[in-house]
């Protein structure tokens, strides 16, 4: 079987960081899984079930982002889509920086 091949030589401790990084916490479970897998052990694979809410601000890195986002935005014209949109792209900037450079409190923002 070519995938279990490619499966077997894969690093499974160097992927499970990587997954962990990009979930920001330790999945303890995803280390143990993909060793199992590795080893030829499908059936006993387990996956976490922990997952947390989807949330824009997390996704808003730079600028450039945030102008194609409000853009994307702007495109639906939908008033209660922009509020959110200002509202997450408020907390991707931190709100204490953005209330400074606006010169409003934060509670305004």
């Amino acid at each position: 079987m070519k995938s279990l091949k490619a499966l077997q030589g894969l690093d499974s401790e160097k992927v499970a960081k990587a997954i962990e990084a990009e979930a920001g916490e330790a999945l303890p479970d995803w280390q143990l899984a993909l060793a199992e897998a590795k080893a030829g052990h499908f059936a006993s694979v387990r996956t976490p079930v922990k997952s947390r809410p989807f949330d824009m601000a997390n996704y808003l890195r730079s600028e450039e982002e945030i102008a194609e986002y409000l853009r994307q935005v702007l495109e639906d014209n939908d008033p209660a889509e922009l509020a959110a949109a200002f509202w997450n792209v408020a907390r991707a900037r931190g709100l204490p920086q953005l209330a400074k450079e606006t010169d409003l409190s934060r509670e305004s923002l």
